[in-house]
Order: structure tokens, then sequence, then C-alpha cells
């Protein structure tokens, strides 16, 4: 029994030291968002290993769904692919990750490259710069629906019906 509660002990620091818990803010946000402009993240490091992201994080992200940069994509850890991806795209892939939960084998990600298909076509590149103002008006119009209470809006598929799949 002394055995266990040393291991709880000494595992408790770990596990309370990053967690979901933590009040999302404007700033944390940006400093994701700039890192991965300036290719500054670690994405060997999990999304979901990542402070304070919770669906209440949702409308800072969506501040920068329109974004058509491209950049190298920050694929999940899990995968060696590195095409481009538009700005507002991975920051959907985000968001859709936070609404989601992700996958916990993929480190909390919604798939392992922020890529987005329309009616089973994968979009690449300049294919999903194309794609960037409809898909973030789709998430917009859900989070200004839903949004007042992220706990509901988190339920409801802002891609439902639009032939746009992660």
């Amino acid at each position: 029994m002394k055995r266990i509660f040393l291991t709880i002990l000494l595992f408790l620091p770990l596990v309370t030291a990053c967690t979901k818990s933590e009040v999302a803010t404007p700033k944390k946000v940006r400093i994701f968002v700039e890192n991965l402009r300036s290719g500054g993240r670690n994405f060997l490091v999990s999304f979901s290993e990542e402070c304070g992201f919770t669906p209440e994080s949702i409308p800072y992200f969506l501040e920068y769904a329109t974004d058509e940069t491209l950049l190298i994509a920050q694929p999940s850890p899990f995968s060696s692919y590195m095409g481009y991806v538009p700005l507002g795209v991975e920051v959907l892939w985000y968001v859709e990750s936070i609404r989601t939960g992700g996958n916990p084998k993929l480190g909390g990600l919604v798939s392992l490259f922020p890529h987005i298909s329309k009616n089973g076509e994968r979009l690449d590149g300049e294919s999903a710069v194309l794609v960037v103002p409809e898909l973030s008006g789709y998430y917009k119009a859900w989070w200004k629906k839903y949004g007042s209470n992220p706990r509901v809006a988190v339920q409801i598929d802002p891609l439902k019906d639009t032939g746009y799949s992660w």
C-alpha cells in the first residue's frame, strides 16, 4: 500500500504540471500559432501535452482560421510527412482536435497530418489554400451559433453535410 501511495505521490506533479484545466488565454494561443508560423514548434511534443487548450480556446484559434499563408505542416509525432498546409487549415485541424478530443494514439490530434478532404479528394498546399475561406466560414458560423455553450458546441460537427472531412 505504501508503494502505491508513493508512486502516486511521485507521478502527481507530472500529471498536474500541464493539464487541460488551465485557463486558455489568447496569449497562449497566439504564442502557439507564432511557433507554428516560425517553424519553432517542436512537433515531437504531442498536442495533448500542450497546456490549456480546451473548448474555451476555440475562439482564439478561430482568429487565425482565415490565414492562407503556406507553412511546412507540423504533423503528429507519429507521422513523417512534411508537406505544406495553409496556416488556417492547420489551425482548424487543432480546433477539430479540441472539439473531438482527438485520438489519444495520435497525441490528441484528430489525424496524423493536417489535411482536409473534399468528397474524398485530399487537398494539400495550393488546393487547400483555395478552400480556407469556405472552411473557416463553416467553423466560424458553428462557433457563432453554439459557442456560448462550448461543452454543447463540441458535440456538433461544423463540417456535417459539407463534403469536407479530416
